[in-house]
């Protein structure tokens, strides 16, 4: 019942709607409406208190020497961490789960057979596709990179191995398209250098990916964008816009967010926050 509760808190807490502040040179803060709908339920399915849920959503702590302070967040800084925020619930819930499954079917006798769980991502190209389409994208390639080396390139060299007679199969090697997204100057060192850059941007890094990955062949720069970047996957061509690469990528989850969630009444919660944030 429990995992069943925080799976709803997680899905009414992409519902929450934050918006920019009403006064005058309220653009740098952001607010929750006290008659948003989706807070209160978020607060009870969690346990947690739902004044301090809808102060941190909206600012931070920032701590400077011996003293620290309260800062509020700009309404697209709240939005981004409120979506880290929910995966990271999601992603400790899944971890969890995996866990007790684990130790359920633990054994000390000899294990000859096991039970495997392939999901298989579904490949993803919207109109406007960012930093999850990528990684859905990706994913993908791994796992035909996969099914071509195990059903096509290993089986046909079985087959001459043992002298079958066999008229080999062609297949599409996309460790190509692996190799720009992989590789040292790829496309996802590149994203982890500009996030350790002080001052990095999401523009900075789409034009040192103009830069730095025109030589492969999978990668182009559309005619008509200056913030944008194509990718010609085994499925598809698609087109990500840089914009949010960045905090995606660092998916920071606020301290003071951590400390609400561990302080829920709700043990199983608290209990996936208790290796996390400030004691």
């Amino acid at each position: 019942r429990n995992i069943y509760k925080i799976m709803a808190a997680i899905l009414h807490l992409g519902n929450v709607k934050i918006s920019p502040g009403s006064g005058r040179g309220d653009s740098e803060t952001s607010t929750v409406r006290q008659e948003d709908p989706s807070l209160p339920i978020v607060a009870e399915l969690l346990e947690v208190d739902e004044k301090s849920l809808r102060q941190w959503l909206c600012n931070k702590k920032v701590v400077a020497r011996n003293d620290s302070y309260v800062t509020p967040l700009k309404a697209a800084e709240a939005s981004q961490a409120r979506d880290a925020l929910a995966k990271c619930i999601y992603s400790n819930l899944f971890d969890w789960i995996v866990f007790q499954i684990n130790k359920a079917l633990k054994t000390s006798h000899k294990v000859n057979k096991f039970i495997g769980v392939l999901d298989i991502y579904g490949f993803e190209t919207f109109e406007i596709n960012s930093f999850e389409q990528f990684c859905i994208n990706y994913a993908n390639e791994k796992l035909q990179q996969q099914f071509n080396m195990h059903v096509f390139k290993l089986e046909q060299e079985e087959y001459v191995k043992e002298g079958i007679e066999w008229k080999m199969i062609d297949f599409y090697d996309n460790q190509p398209c692996i190799d720009l997204i992989e590789s040292k100057l790829g496309v996802l060192a590149l994203l982890d250098e500009e996030c350790r850059v002080p001052k990095g941007s999401d523009k900075s890094w789409v034009d040192k990916l103009y830069d730095k990955c025109k030589k492969w062949e999978h990668f182009s720069k559309p005619r008509l964008s200056q913030t944008a970047f194509l990718v010609r996957h085994f499925a598809d061509q698609v087109e990500y816009e840089c914009n949010g690469f960045l905090h995606k990528n660092r998916d920071t989850v606020m301290e003071e967010q951590v400390v609400v969630l561990k302080s829920s009444k709700n043990k199983l919660v608290s209990d996936l926050f208790i290796s996390e944030g400030p004691d």
